[in-house]
């Protein structure tokens, strides 16, 4: 059972509501089991914090370190690349680390892998960019006060899936 679902315009959301990295993938852990169940529509079963998967495929650096790796009850693997915004580079960068994660990780276990950059930050020229170019890649707006957004359609900013504060809808978060 998961977090309570509404809608919610893009004028609503709340753009830099965590003051580091470190701080959002806090708040997201103490609430994995809602947001993951919500973000998903499967059910949460566990997780792992910076994850390192292995060397790079080519052997070079200290190899990937996924900010949240999560297992559902129905066996998929998610990789959750966490992103507190200043730039749109930094967003960028998401994107291009999600995309490299997934290839390596399917090369090296041959295991499928689906992904989900999670910023508090909206950016509709990323959504724009994962729509244009087909990427395999979930984009989610997080606010610090129980808000979880998916953008659906990044060029008009229409209807969102979400809940929380700012949706008029809340969840428990702890």
């Amino acid at each position: 059972m998961g977090a309570p679902k509404g809608n919610i315009t893009g004028d609503k959301l709340i753009n830099g509501s965590f003051s580091s990295e470190k701080k959002m993938e806090d708040y997201l852990e103490e609430n994995i089991e809602s947001i993951f169940n919500l973000i998903t529509d499967e059910d949460y079963l566990s997780h792992k914090r910076q994850c390192r998967i292995s060397q790079t495929l080519y052997g070079r650096g200290s190899g990937m370190k996924i900010d949240i790796m999560v297992d559902s009850k129905q066996g998929n693997k998610y990789f959750l690349e966490l992103k507190c915004t200043k730039n749109y580079a930094d967003m960028l960068h998401g994107l291009v680390q999600l995309l490299y994660y997934k290839e390596s990780f399917e090369f090296m276990y041959k295991e499928n892998v689906e992904l989900v950059l999670i910023s508090d930050c909206f950016d509709g020229i990323v959504g724009k960019i994962i729509e244009k170019y087909n990427f395999p890649i979930k984009f989610i707006v997080i606010d610090n006060q129980g808000g979880v957004f998916e953008l659906k359609q990044y060029g008009n900013r229409e209807t969102k899936k979400g809940g929380g504060k700012n949706s008029g809808k809340s969840w428990k978060h702890k």
